[in-house]
């Protein structure tokens, strides 16, 4: 599904990211999207909260491209770092509120559940615009789809739905039809996007694919390569191991050493670092991560709301055009098709 955009957020994209389309390509959003009615009358009254993390350079991207957006699009920007601290994120949430400063959030939520009450209980009650980015709210990281929507807020965007990680453990499982034993590199356990990659594992079928081994980490290199150290010292028969966010997969793949030829390793991100990975041949697949698209529609929904053009429930990331045909699994037949976001 392609995703139809204004002219203006299509030339922004454009000027970022290779092998965009022309607006008149665009496919039309998704019919029915409820939005909530805007409370302001110019964009340029926009005020936008910006709730957010750092510490990656996935994230330091999605800071970037979206601090670019307001700039271009003329609007207010403030961006709240919670430092993946999930206590401090609802503090920023509860300050920025009673500050009655901002008329709009685009949230990217630690924790959706424990965001859910500050967001749906006040900040819409107050009629502030809300998108929200990388992990759903109150529950529904377990949906796909429109289902991925919290009632009241303008969109989701986001990629990394159930459908995603099923789909990228699927092809794993291809490439290993006689079966594999499996070590699961995961971020922290309160992500939505580590709740999914854990159940998608639970399903596959335990007479050929054992999942000997999982652990999380903050998404740092250093704690992947000490946790796959300790992993591959207890699990020494593992030889798939599946990294959900490729700053990680370094350390995976350092912590290997000499074993790397014969471990199969999977990685979610597709950074530069990680594709180049993929051509070299020391990772089998990478899955595309687009952390400027996902800051740009965040913002892009607010605007479009408060101009009055239709926003989709959910942008699926999974489908946009920057895409080697429109899905994200990165191998080394269309590598070269693909341009990273960080």
């Amino acid at each position: 599904m392609k995703l139809r955009s204004p002219a203006l957020v299509a030339g922004l994209l454009c000027a970022a990211l290779a092998g965009c389309s022309t607006p008149a390509d665009r496919a039309a959003t998704t019919a029915g999207a409820a939005q909530p009615t805007a409370s302001v009358s110019s964009v340029a009254d926009l005020r936008i909260a910006f709730f957010t993390t750092s510490g990656n350079d996935y994230v330091a991207a999605g800071i970037t491209s979206a601090e670019e957006t307001a700039r271009e699009l003329g609007v207010s920007l403030d961006v709240f770092d919670n430092g993946f601290d999930t206590g401090r994120q609802i503090d920023q949430v509860q300050t920025a509120l009673a500050s009655g400063k901002y008329n709009a959030f685009v949230v990217e939520p630690l924790d959706g559940r424990l965001l859910c009450g500050p967001i749906r209980d006040q900040a819409l009650a107050q009629g502030i615009l809300v998108s929200v980015t990388n992990g759903p709210l109150c529950g529904r990281d377990a949906e796909n789809g429109d289902g991925t929507r919290e009632p009241g807020t303008i969109t989701y965007v986001g990629g990394q739905t159930p459908a995603f990680w099923e789909q990228w453990l699927a092809a794993m499982t291809a490439a290993h039809p006689d079966g594999a034993t499996i070590g699961l590199v995961a971020g922290p356990d309160i992500m939505a996007n580590t709740t999914n990659f854990y159940a998608a594992a639970d399903e596959l079928d335990p007479a050929k694919y054992r999942v000997v081994a999982r652990t999380a980490t903050d998404y740092t290199t250093a704690q992947a390569f000490q946790a796959t150290q300790s992993m591959l010292a207890a699990n020494p028969e593992i030889d798939v191991v599946m990294s959900a966010y490729s700053g990680m997969t370094q350390g995976v793949l350092e912590a290997l050493g000499i074993r790397a030829g014969s471990v199969s390793v999977y990685d979610v991100g597709a950074s530069g670092w990680a594709t180049q990975a993929v051509r070299d041949g020391r990772l089998a697949m990478t899955a595309a991560l687009l952390p400027a698209s996902e800051a740009r529609y965040g913002i892009t929904a607010i605007v479009d709301t408060v101009e009055g053009r239709p926003v989709p429930a959910h942008v699926d990331l999974n489908a946009l055009d920057v895409l080697p045909a429109n899905q994200p699994f990165i191998t080394r037949d269309n590598v070269d098709a693909f341009r990273p976001q960080y």
